[in-house]
């Protein structure tokens, strides 16, 4: 169903399936850093969450 509605998207904004795919896989990898800041957060760990969302931007 994701991939049917990916490919939709794509097709009605233009986007070249090359595009969709890369945009899908950035999201995909950027989850589990989503998950440790989400995480360091919780336990009020507010400069390991800066570090954990400065590395998710300088990886992916």
């Amino acid at each position: 169903m994701a991939v049917r509605q990916r490919t939709w998207s794509g097709a009605r904004y233009r986007l070249q399936p090359i595009v969709v795919g890369g945009v899908l896989i950035a999201a995909i990898t950027s989850l589990p850093n989503v998950v440790a800041a989400v995480y360091l957060a919780h336990r009020g760990r507010g400069a390991a969450v800066l570090s954990e969302a400065m590395n998710s931007n300088a990886l992916n």
